[in-house]
């Protein structure tokens, strides 16, 4: 895997952490590269793009369908993971902005705290995904990199079950006033 993610924010941050530990290829994409930093190339968005066969989507879940947009040519034959939520619309999701891409989503239904803590009561916290099965692989290969414990809900005609998470994860948020908490499915 030829890794590129796109902002380096909090989860952008994990994943990049979680790759290089295990030795995945993997390079930041940034709309202002800088230096590289800890040994991480910092690359313009579409230089990191074409050096790239998996592409990790982790700038503001506002600017996600404007990316999408504009690098769709780029974006062609690589495996695009969003890992954003647009919060201002419903659904949360690009799909539709995504279309003839090779689109997932996944680290999309809960907080970052909890994607970076790995464990919550000793349990290795899961992040379900939606991709198809050409896509799949890996999306579960990154997920575990970071530590993280993959859950396949199924096909992009599932993408609607990521968002229902996210708005049970938010309302229990609110509710219990903390982020550092996630779902855990026990038996499979």
């Amino acid at each position: 895997m030829k890794l590129a993610v796109i902002g380096a924010g909090k989860v952008g941050s994990i994943i990049v952490c979680g790759a290089r530990q295990n030795n995945i290829d993997v390079v930041v994409g940034s709309r202002n590269p800088k230096n590289n930093v800890d040994d991480i190339k910092v690359l313009a968005i579409e230089e990191a793009i074409k050096q790239s066969d998996t592409i990790v989507v982790a700038i503001p879940g506002t600017q996600t369908a404007n990316f999408l947009t504009t690098y769709k040519d780029l974006l062609l034959q690589k495996t695009v993971i969003d890992v954003t939520n647009d919060i201002t619309t419903k659904p949360f999701h690009h799909l539709k902005d995504a279309e003839g891409l090779r689109y997932t989503r996944a680290f999309s239904m809960l907080g970052y705290e909890a994607m970076d803590v790995k464990e919550i009561d000793g349990q290795i916290v899961d992040i379900f995904f939606v991709a198809n099965e050409t896509e799949k692989e890996p999306v579960e290969t990154l997920i575990k990199a970071t530590g993280l414990r993959p859950v396949y809900v199924g096909g992009l005609d599932k993408i609607e079950h990521i968002d229902n998470l996210l708005y049970l994860w938010g309302t229990l948020a609110a509710q219990y006033r903390t982020r550092n908490f996630a779902f855990k499915v026990i038996g499979i």
